[in-house]
């Protein structure tokens, strides 16, 4: 079975044990830095404590439920091309890389797949009205 390749900022070489931050945790603090976000307030509008923030943006501790990601999202103010990366990265780091790959590669199949039936079908079907439409519009003239 053919493997999904990753994003760079995914696949890493480090030894087993070397710490490496989340997917999550690198858009959280790329946020955070742009958009000079104090986190004390931000942790107090979550709802959670100061440590446990911290070591989500380091990426020592697993990304939050998904009602505090939302949370975060509002506080940051981000737009929602941010809130759509932000919840991807999110979502690579709460299922894994492999997995979240895969489940995209099926979704773009499915995608794919529809459109190209789609057009297929316009091409059958279009054709044969067009011809006709063109008969019936020459015979009354």
């Amino acid at each position: 079975m053919n493997k999904i390749p990753f994003p760079d900022f995914i696949i890493s070489n480090q030894p087993e044990g070397v710490f490496n931050m989340s997917a999550f945790s690198e858009v959280l603090t790329e946020y955070i830095k742009a958009r000079h976000v104090k986190v004390a307030p931000m942790t107090k509008y979550c709802g959670i404590d100061r440590s446990t923030m911290y070591k989500l943006i380091s990426g020592k501790r697993n990304p939050p439920s998904k009602d505090i990601f939302e949370k975060m999202a509002q506080f940051m103010h981000l737009t929602p091309a941010e809130t759509q990366r932000f919840e991807e990265a999110w979502e690579v780091t709460v299922i894994g890389p492999e997995v979240y790959y895969k489940r995209k590669s099926v979704e773009n199949f499915i995608r794919t797949f529809q459109v190209i039936s789609l057009y297929h079908r316009m091409n059958l079907f279009f054709p044969q009205n067009l011809s006709r439409i063109i008969r019936n519009r020459t015979a009354q003239s």
